[in-house]
Order: structure tokens, then C-alpha cells, then sequence
């Protein structure tokens, strides 16, 4: 995992003293010394990895810096903003907090949100880290490090240490296990699948055994839908056929639906899913390799564990095994929005000239073309080819804040970028003086904006049934114009 290059790499930070994993956590005001920021506490003590790393607020993301090699930003999942070591007031020290809209690459700044990551060598799966700050700067701080508030909560903040980076101590109270989440699926929790002849997975018993076949051509069968265990913390997926109410098992090859095995120990119920851009792959863990469409031993078109690469007969697709949508109940997160990529834009100028010697009222009138684009998605959870009726506000940067306006209430591709391009007029009266020409310039602000907001989804499956989320993994994301500004001048004709 390092050095990072490339893409960012999505991550949970595990303590390798206390086995909890760091989450962002919201604490103080706005007008505290840290800002009302993110900082960023321990959270559970690691019995339900399921809860906590399907969790945005325990996930990171690791930019590499374009600038200075092995230095990093880290980013917040649920908002997108950066940690940066803040001062906390007189006394205090710095406190790592995630209240940066834009990563910054200069060492010379207390501003910067770089970071350097020294690996540490354990006999752990999953590399351990050491943070440390590498600003030149003269405070003797420079090790992140968890210091406790209260009995039950721990921050992260910048100390000493105590330690070299060279060291080599497992049970250090500052090293953390980086476990990689960037390459893991999140599938919806029912699914179907369809092979590459075009048909759904359907349970079938052949033979006296509980198959999986490649044999529907309707979502709908109440036999193709199946039910998505995960395990967050190493990507793996049960997968539950809800027909046979029994989970899949490798035996000996054939893919049966028969384990009444509601632990992870059993590896032949285990599988790794891979994703491609149009497909995905399924390898079981009991013999490492991928699931294909099969003809043999007088079955037709079923599931079996049989390939080393992802062949033609491999390649599933996925569907929700979901009739209709409704997302209602957004409730948007404003005090942790994110403003970046502010920049102006120019009009052509516009004049008007006074050769008389009366001044002259004029009213300037400039149009324009105004793009606005927005998108509701969701950080943590996958939602695949079902189209829902979304009822949301649309937060807009108006005046350097962000406010809720106008409320979308239609059909909506979760997911997906709307744009739209409206024309514009805007007014500028002036009084022109005697044998005078003004000139007047117009500008505005272009910005982006995210917004984590929580929703409730309410599903209705193929089998009828009903079945309502309560999930806090949305983010908004926006683009508008705001700050429209006129400057005058004025030359003597």
C-alpha cells in the first residue's frame, strides 16, 4: 500500500494497542479554537467490524502529494475534507481535525494537510502505520498520537512521541493497522445474478441437491433472489439463497445452496468479489478460484467453482432484486459542507456613453448562460440499476455559504450528474455623467460544494415484501454560481 501513487486508496485505521478503529466524531462549536471540526476518536472495540466499517466516518481516503514524494493528504469519506493539525488554544497543542476544503502541499504552512506514513514491519496481515507530521515548523510536535479526554474517549492529536521512526514496536500506543478497503464491493444486501447466456441464477433441486442455475429470464422469480452477508474488515461475502434459505457452499466444485453455517469459519461458504467495469467475478475461498456457468455431469448452465481467471462464463452481472424505490427523509448535514474550486468567471464589458452635457440615466442588461449540475450518491453502500423517486432539497452556494433551496421531486438514476443550463439577465443601472463613457465589467463565482446528508430508502422487492433502510452514507455534490458583482469606471470623452 506504500508508498501511495496513483488513484487514492480508501482505508479504516485500526489502534494496535486497543483494537478500535478510528472515527471522525463531531465535536465543539464554531466558535471554539478548532473550529467545530471533525476530530477523530476511537470508536468500538472491534466486535462488529460489519457496523463500524460499513460506517463513512470510519473510512479515509490517501491522496499521495503531487508534490512531494511519500507525503500524503488524508481525506475524509463522508465529506471529503482534510485532516489538518490545528492549534486548540493556549496549552492544548494541535489537534488533528478534518475541516479542510482543498488539500495543501506547502511544508512552510501551518495550513498544509500533508502527512508522512512510516510503515512498520508486524507478523499482522495488514501493514501497520506510524503518522507523522512533516512540516518544518519549530514545535517539537510531530507523532500523531491518541490522547485520552475522558475515561471512554481518545483524540488524535500531534505530541512527541517518545519514539524514533525506525522503531519497531507492535503494542506502540500510536500505530495503527491500515486495512484497505479500496478495492472491495459494497453489494446491495439482495441481489440476483445474471450469467453470460443472459439468464438469472435461479435455486434449482437437481439431483436431490440444492443447484444454482443459470435458467430465468424474470428478475422477478421469487427463486433468483439472494441475500448479501458482508465482512467489511477483509471484503469477503456470504451469499444466502432466500428460496432455499441456505447459504452457498463449494462442494466439490458445484456451487450448492445447502450450509445452515451462520459463522465465516467455513472458507468453501466464503467469496472474494472483483470488480470490472461492465461485470464482476466470483472467487471461492475454499479452492481460490472463480465461479463459472457449467454444463457437466448431466447439469445444465449451473454455478461451479472452476476457473483460475475470469472467462467469459465467469463474468456476472449483478441487479437488485428490487421492484421500486422512494429516498425521502434527506436531511443534509450543512455545518459540514465543503466549498472547493472556487473560481470567476467574466462577461464582456459593457458601455454607454453620455455626449451631452445632462447626465444621463442608463440601464445596463448583460445575458448569460448559467450551468448548474448536482448529484445524490452514496459513499459506503452500492445501489445498481434500480431507478428511484428521489424527494430531496438542492443545496446551493449562495454567498459563500450553503444553503437548502428548491426541492427535487422526480424520477432519479442514483448516482448520476444532472446539468442544467439556464439563460440569464442581470441589470445594472447607472447615472452617466456629462461627456462621459462607463464601463461596466460583471464577474461572478463559480464553486462546488459536497453535502452529507442522512436518508431513509424504502424498497419493494420482487417477492413483495417491503423493506425500509435508515442510512446516513449520502453525500451531495453541486456546482452554481454566486457573488455576482458589477464594477463600474468611468473616462471623460
Amino acid at each position: 500500500m506504500f508508498p501511495v501513487t496513483g488513484s487514492p486508496k480508501c482505508v479504516a485505521f485500526r489502534s494496535k494497542h486497543t483494537r478500535k478503529y478510528l472515527g471522525s466524531v463531531h465535536v465543539g462549536s464554531e466558535e471554539s479554537a478548532v473550529g467545530g471540526g471533525r476530530f477523530f476518536e476511537e470508536l468500538s472495540d472491534g466486535a462488529d467490524d460489519v457496523d463500524v466499517l460499513a460506517s463513512p466516518y470510519t473510512r479515509f481516503y490517501l491522496e499521495p502529494s503531487k508534490e512531494h514524494d511519500g507525503l500524503l493528504h488524508v481525506r475524509c469519506c463522508h465529506n471529503n475534507k482534510y485532516w489538518v493539525a490545528k492549534h486548540g488554544g493556549e496549552g492544548s497543542g494541535h489537534w488533528i481535525i478534518g475541516i479542510v476544503n482543498e488539500p495543501n502541499d506547502d511544508l512552510s504552512k501551518p495550513s498544509c494537510t500533508l502527512f508522512e506514513p512510516v510503515p512498520l514491519t508486524d507478523g499482522d496481515n495488514n501493514l501497520s502505520i506510524r503518522f507523522f507530521r512533516p512540516q518544518q515548523t519549530t514545535s517539537s510536535e510531530s507523532e500523531m498520537v491518541m490522547e485520552k479526554e475522558t475515561a471512554e474517549e481518545a483524540y488524535l492529536r500531534l505530541g512527541t512521541g517518545g519514539h524514533e521512526k525506525t522503531v519497531d514496536q507492535v503494542k506502540s500506543l500510536h500505530d495503527f493497522s491500515a486495512i484497505d478497503l479500496s478495492k472491495q464491493l459494497v453489494l446491495p444486501k439482495y441481489v440476483a445474478f445474471k450469467g453470460d447466456n443472459d439468464m438469472y441464477l435461479r435455486a434449482r433441486i437437481i439431483q436431490k441437491y440444492n443447484y444454482l442455475e443459470f435458467s430465468s429470464s424474470d428478475i422477478a422469480d421469487s427463486t433468483v433472489v439472494n441475500t448479501i452477508f458482508p465482512n467489511y474488515a477483509n471484503g469477503n461475502v456470504r451469499i444466502k439463497s432466500n428460496h432455499f434459505n441456505r447459504f452457498w457452499r463449494l462442494s466439490p466444485n458445484w456451487i450448492w445452496a445447502d450450509s445452515a453455517d451462520s459463522s465465516s469459519r467455513d472458507r468453501d461458504t466464503l467469496f472474494r468479489v472483483v470488480m470490472l467495469p461492465d461485470y464482476i467475478g466470483l472467487q471461492n475461498l475454499g479452492n481460490s478460484r472463480y465461479c463459472k456457468r457449467l454444463t457437466a455431469d448431466r447439469k445444465t448452465s449451473c454455478l461451479n467453482a472452476a476457473v483460475d481467471t475470469i472467462t467469459l462464463e465467469a463474468r456476472l452481472r449483478v441487479e437488485e432484486a428490487v421492484l421500486s424505490r422512494e429516498i425521502y427523509g434527506v436531511e443534509f448535514k450543512l455545518s459540514e459542507a465543503r466549498i472547493y474550486g472556487e473560481k470567476p468567471i467574466t462577461f464582456p464589458s459593457m458601455t454607454s456613453t453620455n455626449d451631452t452635457n445632462e447626465p444621463h440615466a442608463k440601464t445596463l442588461t448583460l445575458k448569460y448562460e448559467e450551468t448548474q449540475a448536482k448529484t445524490w450518491s452514496s459513499t459506503v453502500s452500492l445501489k445498481i440499476g434500480v431507478t428511484a423517486k428521489l424527494r430531496a432539497g438542492i443545496p446551493v452556494i449562495a454567498e459563500g455559504k450553503v444553503e437548502v433551496s428548491t426541492e427535487f421531486n422526480s424520477e432519479y438514476e442514483w448516482g448520476s450528474s444532472i446539468h442544467t443550463t439556464a439563460s440569464q439577465e442581470a441589470s445594472y443601472h447607472a447615472v452617466v455623467p456629462p461627456m462621459t463613457k462607463v464601463t461596466v465589467r460583471a464577474a461572478v463565482t463559480q464553486g462546488s460544494v459536497d453535502v452529507p446528508f442522512s436518508y431513509t430508502q424504502r424498497d419493494i422487492l420482487t417477492t413483495g415484501e417491503v423493506v425500509t433502510y435508515k442510512m446516513d452514507d449520502g453525500l451531495f455534490t453541486g456546482m452554481n454560481n454566486y457573488n455576482f458583482q458589477f464594477e463600474a469606471t468611468q473616462e471623460p470623452i
